[in-house]
């Protein structure tokens, strides 16, 4: 959940021209975990939800993908090890 302030500080940090596909919520008006973000994220997508692995430091924002068909993790930015694991996992499956 950002706001269009945060977009500068995010690529800096980033670099999102380095990705195929990045959605920050101040572009779709409403914050997670409403609906709308993660439908409208589906429609531009030319994949289907099982081919996601959304990974979020809060439940309450990975339950409606889930209830998407997304495959969802829920992490902190400090548990790089985990989230790493849980990559892996994902690509080898």
């Amino acid at each position: 959940n950002l706001s269009i302030i945060d977009n500068d500080r995010i690529d800096k940090q980033l670099g999102l021209n380095n990705y195929d596909f990045v959605f920050l919520s101040y572009e779709f008006g409403c914050q997670k975990p409403d609906r709308k973000i993660y439908e409208e994220i589906m429609k531009k997508l030319p994949f289907d939800g099982k081919d996601i692995l959304f990974i979020d430091d809060l439940e309450k924002n990975v339950l409606v993908p889930k209830e998407l068909g997304w495959n969802t993790f829920v992490a902190s930015g400090n548990e790089l090890e985990k989230i790493k694991q849980a990559c892996e996992e994902f690509i080898n499956n």
